[in-house]
């Protein structure tokens, strides 16, 4: 949500694009990055237990490297997407 607003997408946009795109998947309610952005260090993976009800958690949090990447992703797929629509009209 938070890299979703500092990019200015909404934020249901940003995680169709985030699946589309193979960067995460949901896995029991929770946001998962696949294994080669992580290798890559586009993200950072924390795991847990509660202490107040001692249930398992992780959290998979972007990077500033991830954030910085996914930014220009983002900016040449919607480059992309304007040239083809100025081509198309």
């Amino acid at each position: 949500r938070d890299v979703a607003k500092l990019l200015s997408i909404n934020e249901r946009e940003f995680r169709e694009f985030l699946t589309s795109e193979r960067i995460m998947y949901q896995l029991g309610g929770s946001w998962v990055a696949y294994q080669p952005h992580i290798d890559a260090g586009r993200f950072s993976v924390k795991t847990g237990v509660s202490e107040v009800n001692n249930h398992a958690y992780n959290s998979c949090l972007f990077t500033p490297k991830g954030v910085a990447w996914i930014a220009g992703l983002l900016a040449s797929k919607r480059a992309a997407r304007a040239v083809l629509a100025e081509v198309a009209a």
